[in-house]
């Protein structure tokens, strides 16, 4: 019976792994059962097994590790794979999918995993890989990819640059192991600073100095007796650097030029080497490069890779080379039913809004289409199931939360797991923009970790359940609508005891003081920390100003709410962080300002519909001195390397391509590879990423639906428009305008909102005025009701192409401005023109040249209306 039980988990394996939808599975595999004389149950318990993780004895050097049935040999004699490993929950899912794996890897198969964003595809292979000792790379597919990034290509190969990076890089690492980060951190920064400016010779001199004291205070005997062991791995680190400090003078020296070299791309270099490579996000590869590592997929005697590029040279596969595939599937198989989900919501209400419910769905598979059966049959396809069950979720949380938090509260965090995800799948919580949320495995494990960073800070700790509560707020409260934000903030409290929106200060400190209109800050300058609304942030190189930091940013309720969900997401760590919300609902302002407040630099990144890949990593330009072509980073590689704090702006406006090439920089992993050079760059461990955007619809024309996939990478807050008691704060304290006039312009706005413009229809009650004229309007600084409905006619009806338009704005500013009753402008009379033509006039008197031998200026009432309205734009 035993090997009948085996030939049936054998044909579950390769005949019905890649079955997605589970109740069908279940129901063939009983239908397998009967032809090896199998009960239903045996079929049963292999679709619930949890084969388990062991590394077995051997009476040869060599070890090996049996998963499940399968025995695999470990890579490395000494090898330590419990060290090696990252935390891993074998839930009974995973444990199936790592037995599955292991058939794969022992028979030479190509394995294609399938399954929803977050159900750990590629953490999956990644451990295993460890687990065994081997090197795992991982390439991410998107719709630009070319071949030249994995088989390779002629590229410019700058020998100097080359060099110096490696350079820059292992200083950076033996710098951070021997001395401290914190006090030589300006020495840090203008190392880098030199070496993104090209400028050799600094980087040169400042590594230079630092080599030789570093290898002399290791050499003496006091110092060995003081820091141990460490002492010879450290001189190790040092000596490489040195060596690479030789070699990176001796390039400089010769001052050669770039040359061009077929460098081998990613799979090239893991087919000699025996590495395993992960093709993440397959179906979004473009077909020439499917139809090119078809043959690899094979696994054929005598299969090679061709390369005509290098001289028709043929690769064979090193003997421990692997190949898997990873993939979302554009259409999901209906969510198991959880255990117990029922009772949990039955006092909920499900939203009618069926536009919610269809938005939720394209989620889902936007962006994403099937791979071609010609490549898939080849690959031994395995479905990852979603983690659903109670004992499986427990395992997950354990595996986090058991090392470092005594006791962790493993039943009541799955509890409020599961009741979450039940009520998302009966529609019952809504994010900001009114579409069903989602969350899975990948915002609880978000949580857990967020948490555990909560609790273990060397500084300013937070007591466990309050992190933990915290935590879970984060990967689950924050992006949904004030109403659902409530509901999951209850939760939690029923869950753990605490509420998530009490703040703690840490380690006992008092927050600082706060104003109406200001932020509660509190800066601990010694430590590097400062307190933002009672969350504690690791503050950045730059010279923190709170004063000038709150000069032109004004505190209302609602942004204190924002600011507040920030703060706590930036306490934590770096995770992405997606802030969506209508236009004008200061959500680059928000960023920007928390930036300037912790002593971070800020850089913007505006995306469009043509944003190029290359306008954030980089490309090859002609140096203006010496004419060579040289490798010109783009902004968020400067950044990455930096740690400045990036917002990509107006994020899904951006080609689909380009936003999926960003995924392993979203990732934990955060990595930043640039196709150009086959560089990868490992960002500055204060570099953060934020994304803004507007809700997806007929409000906002270009504006798509972003793939549940890549969304799910980032941490989400809805930033909701300012009510009009806020805006009036606003109005008054950042444009100074007084209170009556604030009256006035806010009946303006609300007035104008009920009409709709034709030419911008798109826009909705926007289409005639937004918050942004409004700021525009207040900084005009007018001085009378009269000058107030004349500043506010040449800013919102002088755009306007139809009389008719023109004249909706005309009657609501003549309805609210005291004492206008016949808005007329004169343009020919206007101050502004006045002022224009007297200027001129004096400069042509004092006989001065007009620019582009301009004669004598003809002010005919088209140009005064120019000159009027252009000026008004550049006086303010």
């Amino acid at each position: 019976e035993e090997s009948r039980t085996v030939l049936l988990r054998e044909a579950l394996q390769a005949l019905l792994g890649r079955v997605a939808d589970m109740c069908l599975r279940r129901s063939l595999l009983a239908c397998l059962a009967p032809i090896w004389s199998l009960e239903t149950g045996v079929a049963d318990a292999l679709l619930e097994e949890c084969p388990t993780v062991t590394l077995l004895p051997s009476p040869s050097a060599a070890k090996e590790v049996l998963i499940g049935s399968v025995t695999l040999p470990l890579a490395a004699e000494d090898s330590d794979p419990a060290a090696r490993c990252a935390p891993f929950a074998y839930t009974s899912v995973h444990a199936r999918v790592l037995q599955a794996l292991a058939s794969a890897i022992r028979s030479d198969e190509p394995a294609l995993l399938v399954g929803d964003t977050g159900t750990g595809k590629t953490s999956v292979v990644q451990h295993i890989g460890h687990l065994l000792g081997k090197e795992v790379l991982v390439y991410n597919f998107n719709e630009q990819s070319e071949s030249t990034e994995l088989i390779g290509g002629f590229r410019p190969v700058d020998a100097v640059m080359q060099l110096m990076s490696e350079l820059v890089d292992a200083f950076s690492a033996a710098f951070e192991l021997t001395f401290s980060r914190r006090k030589n951190a300006k020495l840090l920064e203008k190392v880098r600073g030199e070496f993104v400016s090209r400028r050799w010779a600094g980087v040169m001199q400042a590594v230079g100095g630092v080599v030789e004291k570093a290898l002399q205070s290791l050499s003496d005997t006091v110092a060995q007796a003081s820091k141990g062991v460490k002492t010879t791995h450290l001189t190790v680190a040092w000596e490489k650097v040195r060596e690479l400090q030789s070699k990176a003078g001796a390039a400089v020296a010769m001052g050669s030029a770039p040359k061009f070299e077929f460098k081998e791309g990613l799979l090239v270099q893991a087919l000699r080497s025996g590495a395993w490579v992960v093709l993440d996000e397959i179906n979004l590869a473009p077909g020439d490069i499917l139809q090119r590592i078809q043959g690899l997929v094979e696994r054929s005697e005598g299969m090679h890779l061709a390369l005509p590029e290098s001289g028709d040279e043929h690769v064979v596969p090193h003997k421990d080379f692997r190949l898997f595939a990873c993939m979302n599937p554009p259409r999901l198989p209906p969510p198991p039913d959880a255990d117990g989900d029922e009772e949990t919501v039955a006092d909920a209400k499900a939203p009618s809004d069926e536009a919610a419910l269809a938005g939720a769905r394209a989620g889902q598979s936007a962006g994403k289409k099937e791979l071609p059966p010609g490549i898939r049959a080849r690959f031994s396809e395995i479905f990852v199931d979603e983690v659903h069950t109670a004992d499986d979720l427990g395992r997950v949380v354990r595996s986090y939360l058991e090392r470092d938090l005594p006791s962790p509260p493993v039943d009541a965090i799955v509890g409020f797991y599961k009741k979450a995800t039940a009520m998302c799948r009966q529609s019952m919580l809504l994010d900001g923009a009114g579409r069903v949320s989602y969350f899975s495995l990948r915002n609880l494990t978000r949580a857990l970790r967020f948490a555990l960073r909560l609790a273990r800070r060397p500084l300013h700790a937070t007591p466990a359940k309050q992190a933990l509560a915290q935590g879970l707020a984060v990967g689950f409260a924050t992006t949904l609508d004030t109403a659902s934000s409530k509901i999951v903030e209850d939760l939690i409290q029923e869950a753990l005891g605490v509420s998530p929106s009490s703040r703690s200060s840490g380690g006992g400190a008092a927050s600082g003081k706060a104003t109406a209109s200001t932020a509660s800050v509190q800066v601990d300058k010694e430590k590097g920390w400062i307190n933002v609304e009672g969350y504690w942030i690791k503050s950045g190189p730059q010279n923190i100003d709170t004063d000038a930091a709150h000069r032109d940013f004004v505190i209302t309720g609602s942004v204190r709410r924002n600011l507040q969900n920030i703060a706590r997401m930036l306490s934590g760590g770096r995770f992405p962080i997606l802030l969506e919300g209508p236009t004008s609902a200061g959500k680059t302002s928000l960023v920007k300002f928390l930036a300037h407040l912790t002593g971070h630099e800020f850089v913007r990144i505006n995306n469009h519909e043509h944003t190029d890949l290359q306008e954030y990593v980089g490309q090859y330009v002609c140096d203006p001195d010496t004419g060579q072509l040289v490798f010109q980073e783009g902004v968020l590689v400067r950044a990455a390397r930096a740690g400045h704090w990036v917002v990509l702006d107006e994020l899904n406006l951006a080609p689909s391509e380009v936003l999926e090439a960003l995924n392993r920089l979203l990732d934990d992993n955060r990595e930043l590879y640039i196709p150009d050079t086959g560089n990868t760059v490992k960002p500055h461990e204060e570099f953060m990423v934020f994304a803004t955007q507007n809700p997806a619809g007929a409000n906002y024309g270009g504006r798509k639906l972003l793939s549940r996939a890549f969304r799910n990478r980032f941490t989400e807050v809805f930033v909701s428009e300012l009510p009009m008691e806020e805006l009036a704060v606003v109005l008054h304290k950042r444009c100074q305008v007084p209170p009556s006039y604030v009256k006035t312009m806010l009946a303006v706005y609300q007035d104008l909102q009920s009409h709709r413009n034709q030419s911008a229809v798109f826009l909705g009650k926007q289409s005639f005025m937004t918050v942004r004229d409004l700021l525009r309007w207040g900084h005009r600084k007018p001085s009378s009701h009269l000058e107030l409905a004349v500043e506010g006619y040449t800013l919102l009806a002088e755009r306007l192409r139809k009389e008719e338009e023109r004249e909706v704005v005309r009657s609501s500013l003549q309805k609210h401005c005291t004492g206008v009753k016949d808005l007329r402008v004169d343009y020919m009379e206007d101050e502004v023109v006045k002022d224009a033509r007297d200027r001129v006039a004096a400069k042509l008197k004092a006989g001065e040249v007009p620019p582009g031998g301009v004669g004598n200026v003809v002010w005919t009432p088209a140009f005064c209306r120019m000159v009027a309205l252009i000026g008004r734009c550049v006086r303010s």
